[in-house]
């Protein structure tokens, strides 16, 4: 048996039409949940790159340093920091990327005895209230 229409009856129901935006709109706040959280990967991922891109420059300073005048002893753990310190690095904060509430150090985990010269530049950040670190080291073997 074929189902047919009235000749008066045209379109969707109020019902219908209501079932269907509510669909729309459930699949929408579900797309706009993914998007939310991408954004927050990507932004990770940006700041994970950028402290990784600030260690490399700080350990070829070190690097640089070294091979152009030598490294001599620190007389602290911490020998150079962006948050205060002494020491050798030429430094300015345009050679440095930007992170949110950043600090920079490069410090000797061995001490500064013995050849070679364990050297770590660390970068530590806030992310969305949370700290984040990232630490390179390298051993630096030409110094007086």
């Amino acid at each position: 048996m074929v189902c047919m229409m009235k000749k008066n009856q045209a379109g969707l129901s109020l019902l219908e039409v209501l079932f269907s935006i509510a669909i729309l709109a459930m699949m929408m706040a579900a797309i706009a949940g993914g998007f939310s959280q991408f954004n927050r990967v990507s932004v990770s991922q940006q700041y994970q790159t950028r402290a990784i891109q600030d260690a490399a420059r700080m350990l070829e300073q070190v690097r640089k340093v070294a091979n152009e005048s030598g490294v001599t002893a620190a007389t602290s753990a911490t020998y150079w920091s962006t948050a205060g310190g002494t020491g050798w690095l030429e430094t300015s904060a345009a050679q440095f990327n930007v992170l949110p509430e950043v600090e920079r150090s490069i410090t000797f985990p061995d001490g500064t005895a013995g050849n070679p010269l364990h050297v770590r530049a660390t970068v530590t950040w806030q992310e969305q209230g949370n700290p984040k670190s990232y630490s390179m080291d390298m051993l630096v073997t030409e110094r007086t």
